[in-house]
């Protein structure tokens, strides 16, 4: 191992060479942690991707005004469990504790929106709302429509959700989105379980199988049987005269728009399927009744 001679001033302290060994290298090499500073986070020694994902998901957390709590000791702990990684996909929230997990997935969930355009997420199965500007109050932007069996439904579902999202008047309660996706679902459902192919070629679907499904709908809310669509979370839902008057509204106006946009043919089932799909009654009132008229004795 060669050997170095320190400078004349080391003499007084009794040093006068050192053995460079190995073992001493690999020492002295070892990164030290940041020192602690009170109120400052630290990203020196991170990889460049993690500490541009580490800044851009705490930018975002700072532009959100519905955000939740991220405690200082919390983010200190999410970055120092990130010294040598190499993304925050690498990370490991099953061994971190419950506030870091949180902070993890939150970002993870800020990145998609750069990682993955809205073409890549409708041929993953969902739509996110971030790529629309919207964000919907307890409703994960992350929208699922996996669960509609047929490829050409779950388009027509898709792109009418974006038609919402983009438009000036874009519902603003979840239940508005549940209550469409539940209706495709259960159209999805009836084809998958009824048609020879199940549904999965659009241009066969004609205006029998409309008429089948909705004598099959009414028929479970007038006997309040359950639903055919899969619920993995509960129990099947009971159809009721309520939910089966929405589902019938909601699929008669995808089918409209999807006709009226003029999309690939390959993608729309025949015309006759709007047609048969029930019109919903303008406004609560009541049939207009006929006038009685009033005959009073004339006085003798």
């Amino acid at each position: 191992m060669p050997r170095i001679d320190l400078p004349p001033i080391w003499h007084a302290h009794r040093f006068s060479s050192v053995r460079i060994t190995r073992s001493s290298i690999a020492r002295l090499a070892v990164p030290a942690a940041p020192a602690a500073r009170p109120g400052q986070i630290s990203l020196h020694g991170l990889s460049p991707l993690i500490k541009a994902e580490l800044k851009w998901g705490l930018h975002s957390y700072s532009q959100r005004s519905d955000h939740t709590r991220w405690w200082m000791h919390a983010i200190l702990r999410v970055v120092n469990a990130c010294r040598g990684l190499a993304s925050l996909a690498d990370f490991n929230v099953e061994a971190a504790g419950e506030h870091e997990r949180m902070i993890v997935n939150e970002i993870r969930r800020d990145l998609e929106v750069l990682y993955f355009t809205p073409a890549e997420t409708k041929a993953a199965g969902y739509i996110d709302f971030e790529h629309f500007g919207r964000r919907i109050g307890k409703l994960n932007s992350k929208f699922d429509l996996t669960l509609v069996p047929q490829q050409w439904l779950r388009d027509l579902l898709r792109d009418y959700l974006a038609d919402l999202l983009r438009s000036v008047d874009s519902p603003r309660g979840r239940g508005t989105y549940f209550a469409i996706r539940v209706a495709v679902l259960e159209l999805g459902a009836f084809l998958e379980a009824r048609t020879p192919d199940g549904g999965h070629h659009p241009a066969m679907l004609g205006s029998d199988a409309v008429d089948q499904f909705v004598a099959d709908h009414r028929g479970r809310a007038r006997d309040r049987l359950t639903s055919l669509r899969p619920n993995p979370n509960a129990k099947p839902a009971i159809i009721t005269a309520t939910t089966c008057k929405s589902t019938l509204d909601i699929l008669r106006k995808i089918m409209r728009t999807t006709f009226e946009t003029g999309r690939a043919d390959q993608n729309r089932p025949q015309a006759g399927v709007r047609v048969r799909l029930p019109r919903r009654r303008q406004g609560n009132l009541p049939a207009p009744q006929p006038l009685l008229r009033r005959h009073r004795a004339s006085p003798g």
